[in-house]
């Protein structure tokens, strides 16, 4: 399993944890919860991946090459797009 998946399994599992208030012991919504919080963790890890790559319009329009700006402005409106659809997965965002 990828070590970032390992990670944020391990922070659902805090989580579920701490929220239920019984650290090592059986609770019956624990798989619940946790399945809930480390599904939240994933959208939000992909959202944040996804936004590092916009690039500032103030960054596109400095391009002296009429190509590579239109390319620039293509790749971000494709970013803008991966964007929304995560978003609508239910991702809370700070804009």
């Amino acid at each position: 399993m990828n070590e970032r998946i390992k990670e944020l399994a391990k922070q659902a599992d805090e989580y579920a944890d701490t929220k239920l208030q019984m650290p090592g012991e059986y609770h019956p919504d624990w798989h619940d919860v946790r399945d809930e919080k480390f599904a939240e963790l994933i959208k939000q890890a992909i959202y944040d991946e996804v936004k590092e790559e916009l690039m500032a319009d103030e960054m596109i329009n400095i391009e002296p090459d009429s190509l590579s700006r239109e390319y620039l402005k293509g790749c971000n409106g494709g970013i803008i797009d991966a964007l929304c659809l995560i978003k609508n997965f239910g991702v809370d965002v700070d804009e």
